[in-house]
This record gives structure tokens, sequence and C-alpha cells, in this order.
């Protein structure tokens, strides 16, 4: 599991650990948010986000790889 105390990487390390080491790229940022969001991170809500839902969950074949990418970025 991530350590929560430390900030986490930047959204552009993790598209870049990802595409170096799966060998595709993270087409939404979004998905990361939505990734860090089920691990616990804290996060403001964005300002043109409307609801609670998200538009554009992470697909569940991504998920896996955004968690690794933060533990190891």
């Amino acid at each position: 599991m991530a350590d929560l105390r430390s900030p986490p990487p930047t959204y552009a390390a993790l598209i870049k650990w990802v595409q170096d080491n799966k060998h595709y790229r993270i087409h939404h940022t979004c998905w990361i948010a939505d990734v860090k969001e089920q691990m616990g991170y804290p996060m403001k809500k964005a300002p043109n986000r409307k609801g609670i839902d998200r538009k554009v969950p992470c697909p569940n074949a991504k998920i896996s790889d955004i968690r690794e990418a933060l533990e190891k970025a």
C-alpha cells in the first residue's frame, strides 16, 4: 500500500511510469484521480466536477496498473 503521509507522485510521473513499464498510455487523468480516491488519498473536488459521481471512472483493467504506479513511481 502506498504511504499516504508522503505526497503522491505527480500525474505526469504516473503516466510516464505506466507508459514505460506497461507499454500503454493513460488517456484520462481522471482515472488516476479515481484510483487515488479509492486508495484513500485526500482529494479536493475539481471545480468543473458536477455531482458526486465520476463521469469517466477508471476501467477495472487499468486499476491495478495505476495502483502499482502510485506505489513505485
